[in-house]
């Protein structure tokens, strides 16, 4: 009973983590980094304003994307195994395309913090406008992406491993701290992972759209201004 209590309210708040606090601090972030990126200053209070305001379009669109990927990815899984119980050879293949359109949607769509954010789009909007950016550039998108998330876990596994054999006297205590340390590790390392796609959104925009960082701090500035005022 205490098992099951204790079980829901770590789901409870992990819950509430990937609703509400992950798409703010994705929104806030990717905000610091990109005035960062512009050399320009803002006030906290404009700040969270402007995340606040976007905080829905940004859950929303999230949201939206998550369940467009997991449909693609479970329907195709799930068809897949379907026909490998068969005996239907192309089951096999029919698993392989779902993890490929999965990894390709996850692409195309790896903007919309960005999209959403610093342009002030919103749902199909926001996932067209990323997949605009990506389009011509998606092996460089891919390459980067999976580098970073390799170069993350590596750390994290590391970090964790390295906890476990120092404390290895604990016995098997030892296996959740390292764990909760890599989790930690994970936690700190986001705002890595952010700020490489957020630059990579700025690189992909000035290539496509021929724009330079004053403008874009101009057309982020006047932004910031009719969020202020609404």
């Amino acid at each position: 009973m205490d098992y099951g209590i204790s079980a829901s309210v770590v789901l409870l708040i992990r819950l509430l983590e990937i609703l509400f606090v992950g798409p703010i601090l994705i929104a806030a972030i990717t905000m610091a980094i990109s005035e960062r990126f512009l050399d320009r200053d803002i006030g906290v209070i404009e700040a969270y304003k402007k995340i606040l305001r976007r905080f829905l379009p940004l859950l929303g669109t999230i949201l939206l994307t998550g369940a467009l990927i997991a449909t693609v990815l479970i329907g195709c899984g799930f068809l897949g195994v379907s026909m490998l119980t068969a005996g239907s050879q192309p089951g096999l293949i029919m698993v392989m395309i779902g993890l490929i359109l999965s990894a390709v949607l996850w692409i195309w769509y790896t903007f919309i913090p960005q999209t959403v954010v610093l342009e002030g789009e919103g749902g199909l909007s926001a996932m067209k406008r990323s997949k605009y950016l990506v389009k011509g550039h998606f092996v460089k998108a891919f390459v980067l992406l999976i580098l970073v998330y390799i170069a993350m876990a590596l750390i994290a596994e590391i970090v964790s491993f390295g906890i476990m054999r120092g404390l290895f006297f604990l016995g098997q205590y030892s296996g959740p701290l390292a764990e909760g340390a890599s989790n930690v590790l994970s936690v700190l390392l986001e705002p890595f992972r952010i700020a490489a796609i957020t630059l990579l959104y700025y690189d992909f925009r000035i290539r496509k759209e021929g724009f330079d960082l004053e403008i874009m701090a101009e057309e982020l500035e006047s932004d910031m201004k009719d969020d202020y005022y609404a």
